[in-house]
């Protein structure tokens, strides 16, 4: 696997970390606007790849806690409501460019949370997206 902390993800991929050094399973497989075909943990990366570009972090997307970081590709252009909701362990992400929305509770209980990018090209952040981060 090539190394994912060096690199960009492709439109149709999604680049994690986790707490336990295993595959993070998204909670909803149908919220990012195109299907799952692999979904792989080594070396202390994952890449969860797609059969298309990844349009969206849906709403309940990723119930994990042992989610530590997350780089999102340039096509998601919104962030759904609870994408994040209880993600305990994470504690870094980025946001790209292309995102304008990040919805209700996206971040609702990443107590973890000490670093996020968040671009001017975000022009609604909806309520409580924070809530229950320290």
């Amino acid at each position: 696997m090539k190394n994912l902390s060096s690199r960009t993800p492709a439109s149709n991929e999604i680049l994690y970390t986790s707490a336990d050094g295993n595959v993070v399973t998204p909670n909803e497989i149908y919220a990012f606007g195109a299907n799952i075909i692999s979904n792989t943990y080594e070396n202390g990366k994952g890449v969860i790849v797609f059969d298309a570009p990844v349009t969206e972090i849906g709403d309940y997307a990723l119930f994990c806690k042992h989610l530590t970081s997350i780089t999102i590709p340039d096509s998601v252009t919104k962030i759904g409501k609870s994408a994040f909701y209880n993600c305990i362990s994470l504690a870094s992400i980025n946001i790209p460019h292309s995102v304008i929305k990040i919805d209700d509770f996206t971040f609702y209980g990443c107590t973890s949370l000490t670093s996020i990018t968040i671009p001017n090209s975000v022009t609604e952040i909806g309520e409580y997206a924070f809530n229950n981060c320290i």
